[in-house]
């Protein structure tokens, strides 16, 4: 979903700029996709979550002064109120030199920490690692009860663009078990 917000908000950011008479502005877009699987000792589904959160951070340059804003938001309104904010804040920042990076080829690792399984494996098989960590448990009599078990797992697509031409594109995935 974030590659099809990410046009329309890099056209806003330039629009923008222009329109605010802005010297020059950075963006920073995030999009995580979380799931949470937690099961009884009896293997029953006690909890399961599914949250998806978004984050844009923006930082501009206007007459030498840099200012920065964020918002938990996407769209439009979101994005322009962000970007009136930033320059706000800039107001009161003392005068620096400063200028965005320009474009590198290894400023963002593409994909290094992406497992595209997250995308093909089912729930019902991600319930199953669950629940066979508490058979796996329960082999050693000693145990009593297991608390908690769980299954975690979250998938980040980041965005960098900025008005010296950096358009960076990132994802990585976390994936944790415990019990």
């Amino acid at each position: 979903m974030l590659d099809n917000n990410i046009d329309r908000i890099a056209d806003k950011l330039l629009r923008l700029s222009k329109e605010h008479g802005a010297d020059g502005y950075e963006a920073y877009v995030a999009e995580t996709k979380k799931l949470s699987i937690s099961t009884g000792d009896k293997k029953s589904i006690e909890n399961l979550q599914a949250d998806e959160e978004h984050a844009v951070a923006v930082r501009t340059l206007k007459e030498q002064r840099l200012g920065f804003s964020f918002s938990f938001e996407l769209s439009d309104i979101a994005v322009e109120e962000t970007f009136k904010r930033a320059l706000d804040s800039g107001t009161i920042m003392d005068k620096q030199r400063f200028l965005f990076p320009e474009n590198k080829p290894d400023m963002l690792a593409p994909e290094a920490f992406y497992d595209r399984h997250i995308e093909t494996v089912s729930g019902e098989d991600k319930l199953e690692t669950v629940t066979s960590m508490v058979d796996a448990a329960h082999v050693d009599k000693r145990i009593i009860k297991v608390e908690r078990p769980s299954y975690e797992e979250a998938a980040v697509s980041v965005v960098v663009i900025n008005s010296s031409g950096v358009l960076k594109k990132s994802r990585a995935t976390r994936f944790g078990i415990s019990l």
